[in-house]
């Protein structure tokens, strides 16, 4: 009977878990890497913005993904001030905040919601800013620590941001994944508990779906929210099943166990491009692979060092050898959709020969092994970084400047950056933030540490200044002005030698529709479909 029992529970364990993923109106995303959290203010990993941004938050404002203009979110319309230094918002009414097991709103959405959610970001003496081990993440303080003076309530629907500058590069912030709303009543129901990290894992928002639960066999569940305000979506449960190696996610694709995966393999896009049951995504991202030269490090002190490394690292080879059509070839760290690119920079300087002028400069100043570190995990890039360093390790050799190549856990990167012990840097710059000051302050600014982003060791009066301006700034062309010379700033000086920018990817069978994949806020279900029977 016992035997018999535990037969039964299997048939029927396993029916359950099938009929969910194969239901007509369930999706099964199967993504490469888990969420850092379940909050974009937090993190702005792609994993993180695809099962946070769209799914469960609304903003003030977004972009048109086509058009890319500024559109209405949870806010109606707005009006600036004659003197372009405040903006007021009209919110929209009867806004509901998701219900569910853990958390039952009892008023809708108002003013009060959007004040607390940017002074958690804004206020130190928020119960709820440094809540979480994530909350001195740059992108939690940045910009509007140092555009708003003041938030004013006017009514439960209108209300004003009095800025410290004018408002033109504001509305843009205002579009970033970091501006979602929270509830002001579910803080308060979690502070009166005294959890108020849930914020941050158990989610509540105004968005299309809500958060089920994170299951231990790697599954996030949301359901449709059924009171979203502009309308339910067609998709009943979304599943986020997370894969982190290729070849099971392929393996799973294959098999119908998932509806779209992230990242397939050069060699899978190529065999899921000849199936016509298949289809292929592919967007250049504002993620950029770069090598970055401690400037305060051993021979790398003298720029002309770098100079002479950075002209013999063949970037086209990489790009053919490893990283076949994923990657674009750059000589810049913004992508060139970037409004703040600079299009005056040179192109590749790879040289085959060095002159003998060089390399007695190289061989009087390198009786050391340079040392070249790199991430162990960095998700879908794991093996070709290690490739890629190996590239780069051979192409020194044929100029006789010996390297090692170190590939590190997260700690004992963290540890080699923090000591100053490496020469060079091989690493994936996340670009996901579309206001450039947010990729050029980590890696520049004298105030931004090695292990906090700043790989150079960089830290310059003149470039402090430029940062500085970009921030007080108050026109387009001063801004414009100012990246073009930090770009200058960073090619001429040998601190950072971008390779590629990365293509993202999905493979998503031919019955789903309606995906909008937004390259600086992450994907959008809200419009999926499913077609015709599983």
């Amino acid at each position: 009977m016992r035997i018999m029992l535990i037969v039964i529970s299997f048939f029927l364990l396993s029916a359950c878990h099938k009929s969910e993923f194969t239901l007509k109106h369930s999706l099964v995303y199967c993504t490469e890497s888990d969420p850092k959290s379940f909050n974009p203010q937090l993190a702005d990993d792609y994993a993180t913005l695809d099962a946070t941004t769209h799914q469960l938050y609304n903003r003030l404002v977004k972009r048109n993904p086509i058009t890319q203009k500024i559109i209405p979110d949870l806010a109606t319309h707005w009006i600036e001030n004659k003197k372009k230094n405040s903006i007021t918002f009209f919110l929209r009414k009867n806004i509901a905040f998701h219900h569910t097991a853990y958390f039952y709103p009892t008023r809708n959405f108002n003013a009060d919601d959007v004040i607390f959610s940017f002074n958690r970001m804004l206020s130190a003496k928020n119960p709820f800013h440094a809540t979480s081990p994530l909350s001195d993440n740059y992108f939690f303080n940045h910009p509007f620590n140092n555009s708003i003076k003041q938030i004013i309530k006017i009514n439960d629907y209108v209300i004003t941001f009095v800025l410290k500058g004018k408002v033109q590069y504001f509305l843009d912030d205002l579009t970033e994944n970091y501006n979602i709303i929270l509830s002001k009543q579910y803080a308060q129901q979690l502070l009166a508990q005294g959890e108020t990290q849930k914020i941050d894992y158990l989610p509540i928002g105004t968005g299309p779906y809500k958060f089920k639960n994170f299951s231990n066999d790697n599954l996030i569940r949301y359901q449709a929210n059924t009171q979203y305000w502009q309308g339910k979506p067609s998709i009943d449960t979304l599943i986020y099943s997370i894969t982190h190696q290729s070849i099971k996610r392929y393996a799973k694709f294959l098999s119908g166990q998932c509806d779209i995966i992230t990242y397939p393999s050069p060699i899978q896009i190529k065999k899921i491009s000849l199936n016509k049951n298949y289809t292929i995504s592919s967007h250049v991202t504002s993620d950029v692979i770069l090598l970055a030269f401690n400037t305060k490090h051993g021979a790398l002190k003298n720029n002309n060092v770098r100079r002479i490394l950075s002209h013999m690292i063949n970037k086209k080879q990489i790009l053919r050898s490893i990283f076949f059509d994923t990657t674009k070839a750059t000589n810049s760290i913004l992508s060139t959709h970037s409004w703040a690119f600079n299009p005056d920079l040179n192109h590749d300087n790879y040289r085959s020969k060095i002159p003998k002028k060089d390399l007695v400069l190289l061989y009087h100043n390198l009786s050391k092994p340079l040392i070249i570190v790199s991430p162990k995990k960095g998700a879908e890039f794991d093996p070709l970084f290690k490739k890629t360093a190996e590239i780069i390790k051979h192409d020194l050799t044929l100029i006789g400047v010996r390297s090692e190549i170190h590939i590190l856990s997260s700690v004992a990167l963290h540890n080699s950056l923090s000591t100053g012990n490496y020469d060079l840097l091989l690493m994936k710059l996340n670009g996901n933030n579309a206001h450039p000051i947010a990729m050029f302050k980590p890696l520049l600014s004298c105030d931004s540490n090695t292990a906090e982003g700043n790989a150079a060791n960089w830290c310059q009066p003149n470039t402090q200044a430029l940062l500085n301006g970009i921030i007080n700034s108050s026109t387009f062309s001063q801004k414009k002005q100012k990246f073009d010379q930090l770009q200058m700033i960073i090619q001429t000086e040998h601190l950072y030698l971008p390779i590629a920018h990365i293509f993202r990817f999905h493979a998503m069978h031919n019955n789903i529709s309606g995906i909008i994949l937004n390259q600086t806020t992450g994907i959008d279900f809200f419009n999926a479909k499913i077609q015709g029977t599983r």
